[in-house]
């Protein structure tokens, strides 16, 4: 079995129970023997955009086209048998959910705070 773990993860400086337990699924996950793929970004990657780009931040949690790209490209190419999505906020955005159902890939989301 394949998985494709996705995830956003909070700023580093920021202590988060949840890249904890992201870190730990994929851990058990490959302990038991399952390939895992991930697509994972990382909230402090705004820090290095450029003031323009920092202005489609507003847009981004709701879809962002470049992940959505990327993980369209990761689906294509990996065939994973599930999606794991684990926090989509802010670069990655809950659209992710349809780019993988229209590959006939079924989702699984851990919901870790309230955001959604």
């Amino acid at each position: 079995m394949k998985v494709l773990v996705v995830h956003n993860r909070d700023r580093s400086f920021t202590p988060s129970g949840e890249n904890v337990v992201v870190d730990a699924d994929i851990l058990a996950l490959r302990e038991r023997g399952v390939q895992v793929v991930s697509y994972i970004r990382a909230s402090d990657e705004i820090d290095e955009w450029t003031r323009a780009k920092r202005m489609s931040l507003g847009m981004l949690p709701v879809y962002s086209p470049a992940a959505l790209r990327e993980v369209r490209g990761i689906i294509a190419r990996e065939k994973p048998d599930l999606m794991h999505l684990h926090n989509p906020f802010p670069l990655i955005s809950p659209a992710v959910v349809r780019v993988a159902a229209k590959a006939g890939l079924p989702v699984v989301q851990s919901v870790h705070n309230h955001r959604l």
